[in-house]
């Protein structure tokens, strides 16, 4: 691993490997077209490898278009445009992830988790995923002599299993994934010995990432200042307190470009809310979104309803068909409509045979070992 990218900064690219790990992967693995432009700022790290190895550029350039920094432009007012798009993508991708691991969290943690989040990116590639080069080529970040992928840096010689699912080159899966490894230690960092206490975010951030670059073991690596890493986890520490990003960034309320929500929870394809605004007027036999949360098929002058996507599955097994992501409704669209909304339970045993109804007893038949959490 190099350890050295500049004068003045010191960066630790990728999820940081024992020194006694022998690289399961060559330098570059799956990497077409590699390119080394760009430089170490917001948007451009290099280097940068082809799309096309784990995912078709057509997805990127329906799924993604607003967040893919186009370097033929003028690189100063693109990178205004890109971060401008970019920060909301990051904050509702850390609001939604947290949100969904602790529906009980506070918005106090919620902050504290994306000022994290935030230097996270920065610290492992200055926010830096898709790239157009000009060539006819998309292209995505690739550090750490390639072994690292994407935004998130997720490193091909212990997660090539999950890099080659497209885990490393679509950009909410590889936030999705980088954030599954940093929230193991975020949580473990509330009450760890170097961490005064639970609202201690700052803190809590600095462990994390030390846990996050080195391994669950370096949780409290930070406070070593003989350690081979201590400069990484200082760099860490100066971007936290710098918030460079806050230069590029005039409206932090803004709305993403890009469905968060529909990306991360896999109902492809989506839309892109800043081009494809929803027609005003309900259509009969549509799913749409309301901004509670809720599904609501449209049939029969209703929205009939139901709180979660999951269970839209229901619904489809009850109408006969597939109904989609579902579009976004608007407050004006559904004034003085019906809206009624099912039980989950009650529509699913109506709709799919051979349901257990809750509160219903089943008999196992063999021994099934049950854990807490998933590994």
């Amino acid at each position: 691993m190099r350890k050295n990218f500049g004068p003045l900064i010191t960066f630790a690219f990728a999820l940081l490997l024992p020194f006694t790990h022998v690289a399961a992967t060559p330098d570059y693995w799956n990497c077409k077209n590699r390119s080394t432009m760009g430089e170490w700022d917001f948007g451009r790290a290099p280097a940068l490898c082809n799309v096309n190895t784990h995912m078709e550029p057509s997805v990127v350039r329906t799924q993604y278009q607003p967040v893919v920094f186009d370097d033929p432009k003028s690189v100063s007012s693109e990178r205004l445009r890109y971060m401008s798009g970019m920060f909301p993508v990051l904050r509702d991708v850390g609001t939604y992830y947290i949100k969904k691991r602790n529906p009980n969290v506070s918005a106090a943690e919620v902050h504290g988790f994306l000022e994290a989040f935030y230097t996270l990116a920065q610290k492992e590639s200055f926010w830096s995923h898709y790239r157009n080069a000009g060539d006819g080529y998309l292209r995505y970040m690739r550090g750490d002599s390639g072994h690292g992928h994407g935004i998130m840096q997720v490193d091909d010689n212990s997660h090539q299993v999950a890099l080659s699912e497209g885990k490393g080159v679509d950009m909410i899966y590889n936030m999705i994934y980088g954030l599954d490894i940093f929230y193991k230690a975020w949580t473990r960092s509330a009450t760890a010995s170097c961490v005064s206490s639970k609202s201690d975010y700052k803190t809590r951030a600095r462990s994390s990432w030390s846990a996050y670059n080195g391994g669950s073991a370096q949780l409290c690596r930070w406070r070593n200042s003989s350690s081979p890493y201590a400069k990484f986890d200082q760099d860490f520490l100066r971007f936290y307190e710098a918030k460079a990003w806050r230069d590029f960034v005039k409206d932090q309320s803004a709305a993403s470009p890009i469905d968060v929500r529909c990306l991360a929870e896999g109902r492809r394809p989506c839309g892109l809310p800043s081009v494809t605004p929803p027609s005003q007027q309900l259509v009969d036999g549509h799913l749409y979104r309301l901004a509670n949360g809720s599904y609501c098929l449209f049939q029969e002058a209703a929205l009939q309803c139901v709180n979660e996507y999951r269970d839209v599955a229901c619904v489809e097994a009850r109408v006969g068909r597939s109904l989609g992501a579902g579009e976004n409704a608007t407050a004006a669209m559904i004034a003085g409509r019906t809206i009624k909304t099912f039980d989950r339970n009650t529509l699913c045993g109506s709709a799919i045979s051979g349901l257990i109804a809750t509160g219903k007893n089943v008999t196992l038949k063999k021994d099934i070992r049950l854990r807490g959490n998933p590994e």
